[in-house]
């Protein structure tokens, strides 16, 4: 159920969003000057991404052991390439004995071969075996016939110790390697993972193994790549270390440590001198978990600190995750915000799951969301009506790598929308993982680029003018 809220706190974002009369040109040097509605209407989106972000962390460290097919390289799916390799070590184990009868072959030979067509997707499978070493190695390559569908191809190969070919108890899986490319046009171009095992069972699957995992994003990004290193040991604690690679020259890195009991804690060092630290404990042993984190800002920034804790109950019986989760900001100049969101989460019988989300602002702004799961990414619907009644909805795409598609239209009232009103800003959002993106906003036929950054703050362009703003509203 790892996905159960990989963005339950997607709607958080409004949170700070405020259509209050408070906004102004954050940046006396600006040589664009805009409607004070347009710069809260950009914000909206980064707050957005922002708390999916959120909901996917609380999610990967409260319940790292359920996992989905993720892209990103996080403790849950190593934990997934883990048995990923198991599963492929078993089947090639079932060849393999087959060949008891023989005492040698060529060179790496090929032992079994199987190729299938359907309507989605064309997969070839193969074993070979290298008598000489005692080395065999299975192979899985499935290329996409679906032109839309993200990943279309994805190669993974194991590496066993045959040892004594007669004699399949001392087999040993040694090494798997995973490639996927994806669909041209992505933020995300290719996935590598290379998994190496430390310690076996008796029956040589893994039980400890290390791995490495290198993303690589678009020329036309800042983020160039990220290279996660995890190693986690028999008893299932382990450690994580992720770095953002930026075309600057700057990095990011992300580190946690996750104890056999289900608790761990983190820390996070972005390359703006933003700092993050926390703790949590997974709801695997009593169906209780918690998520706290704190995040520092550097002197003179315009936050000062945000505060997030989330309970999370999971009843085992009916699959259901029930939870709330709050946050506090400090604004440099001494102001607090802070708001609450109630959370119900059920699986259905085929592990999709449905969330929905009921959100209470401080200002009285409220909403209701529904988050649905796919097979490539979860899918956010909802409504939202601001503080003055302006209404607000969205529809949005997650992915698991952490980028992000965004779209959301603003009515001046839920009247309006229902009377078929034309909406009076339409907004749309391409976000990288860490935070950034790029995107369009459209307010009285006035066309407007922004381009978000991590730290919390953006620049709107239009016309050849620009203008900072700060995203925290």
């Amino acid at each position: 159920m790892k996905k159960v809220i990989l963005i339950l706190l997607s709607l958080n974002f409004f949170f700070l969003y405020s259509c209050e009369d408070k906004s102004v040109n954050n940046n006396d040097n600006s040589d664009l000057q805009i409607d004070a509605v347009v710069i809260d209407q950009a914000a909206l989106g980064f707050q957005i991404n922002q708390y999916a972000g959120t909901g996917n962390e609380i999610i990967d460290y409260t319940t790292p052991n359920e996992t989905d097919n993720a892209e990103i390289p996080d403790y849950g799916s190593a934990l997934e390439f883990r048995d990923k390799a198991n599963e492929m070590f078993y089947e090639s184990e079932k060849h393999l004995q087959k060949l008891k009868t023989l005492s040698k072959t060529n060179l790496d030979s090929l032992i079994f071969m199987f190729s299938d067509t359907s309507a989605f997707a064309i997969t070839h499978l193969a074993l070979y075996l290298d008598s000489e070493l005692g080395i065999a190695r299975y192979e899985v390559v499935s290329r996409y016939l679906n032109a839309n569908r993200r990943v279309q191809f994805d190669s993974t190969s194991i590496r066993v110790a045959v040892n004594n070919l007669l004699d399949d108890s001392d087999d040993r899986f040694l090494t798997l390697y995973n490639l996927q490319n994806f669909k041209d046009g992505l933020i995300l171009s290719s996935i590598t993972t290379e998994l190496t095992a430390t310690n076996w069972a008796n029956d040589g699957s893994i039980t400890a193994f290390n791995t490495n995992t290198t993303s690589l994003y678009s020329e036309d990004r800042q983020l160039e790549k990220v290279v996660a290193s995890i190693n986690i040991m028999a008893d299932e604690s382990g450690t994580l270390i992720q770095t953002f690679f930026f075309r600057d020259g700057t990095t990011t890195v992300h580190s946690a440590t996750f104890n056999n009991d289900g608790t761990g804690s983190f820390t996070h060092t972005l390359r703006n001198g933003i700092s993050v630290s926390g703790s949590f404990n997974a709801v695997e042993d009593d169906g209780q978990g918690f998520y706290e984190s704190t995040t520092t800002f550097p002197s003179g920034f315009y936050l000062s600190s945000i505060f997030k804790s989330a309970v999370l109950a999971f009843d085992f019986i009916n699959k259901q995750v029930n939870g709330n989760y709050t946050e506090v900001i400090t604004f440099n100049d001494g102001k607090i915000d802070s708001a609450h969101v109630d959370i119900q989460a059920t699986e259905d019988t085929d592990g999709y799951v449905t969330t929905i989300l009921d959100v209470t602002r401080r200002n009285g702004a409220n909403g209701q969301f529904t988050i649905s799961e796919g097979d490539e990414h979860s899918s956010l619907s909802g409504t939202w009506t601001t503080w003055d009644n302006y209404f607000v909805i969205v529809n949005a795409e997650y992915y698991s790598d952490g980028s992000a598609w965004l779209k959301y239209e603003i009515y001046r009232s839920e009247i309006f929308y229902n009377n078929g009103a034309q909406p009076l800003t339409v907004v749309e959002y391409n976000f990288m993982p860490d935070g950034s993106g790029l995107g369009n906003l459209v307010y009285e036929n006035e066309n407007y680029d922004v381009n978000i950054e991590s730290n919390g703050k953006a620049t709107i362009l239009s016309n050849g003018k620009s203008t900072e703003i700060e995203l925290y509203r």
